[in-house]
């Protein structure tokens, strides 16, 4: 800045001998006093390389702030694709999070599903059992069988180790165990 403040008082120095030095060429000055042709020439030659000088550096200070005003744009490009992807991260923390709490109701759903179907299973066999007890009245000797072959089956998948807690319960029922003793074998298996 300085500079161009020197720069400036400089040429405007320079213009104003070369006024006054065209001044004496064509005025009433004294033939002794008068600059030279070539003064004058040297002084324009000299004030134009000042002024192209002066070109050069406002130019150049020209391109240094259009290329710090690039650094700055690209600057603050960055940080705004940096912000974007980190929102982006976040959202895709969000999304994962939401589906793993998703899963981990629709697990804990498909767990109900399997107690009340085993639920029903167990009912199921108990209904079984009681309609086989009670339709024994009428004739002992196909039911029998009948809950034969249907306690060896639940025996079976007991012994497999399928619904192990339910089966249990349908045993105790289809062989008719008091209250206290199936309470008392229940509490032993738990």
């Amino acid at each position: 800045m300085a500079y161009n403040m020197n720069m400036q008082e400089t040429s405007e120095k320079l213009e104003g001998r070369i006024r006054e030095l065209e001044n004496q060429l064509g005025g009433d000055a004294l033939p002794g006093n008068r600059s030279s042709p070539e003064e004058v020439a040297d002084l324009k030659r000299h004030l134009d390389n000042l002024t192209r000088r002066h070109k050069i550096e406002v130019e150049t200070i020209r391109n240094e702030a259009i290329f710090n005003a690039n650094q700055e744009y690209e600057l603050k490009l960055k940080q705004w694709q940096e912000s974007n992807e980190q929102r982006h991260l976040e959202d895709v923390n969000r999304v994962m999070e939401e589906s793993s709490r998703e899963r981990q109701r629709l697990l804990r759903e498909v767990e109900v599903l399997k107690d009340r179907k085993t639920d029903k299973l167990s009912t199921d066999f108990n209904a079984s059992a009681g309609r086989i007890s009670i339709s024994s009245e009428y004739s002992e000797g196909y039911l029998l069988e009948t809950e034969y072959e249907y306690l060896k089956d639940v025996l079976y998948k007991y012994l497999k180790g399928e619904h192990t807690d339910q089966l249990l319960k349908v045993i105790l029922a289809i062989l008719k165990f008091s209250e206290k003793e199936k309470s008392e074998i229940l509490g032993q298996v738990s």
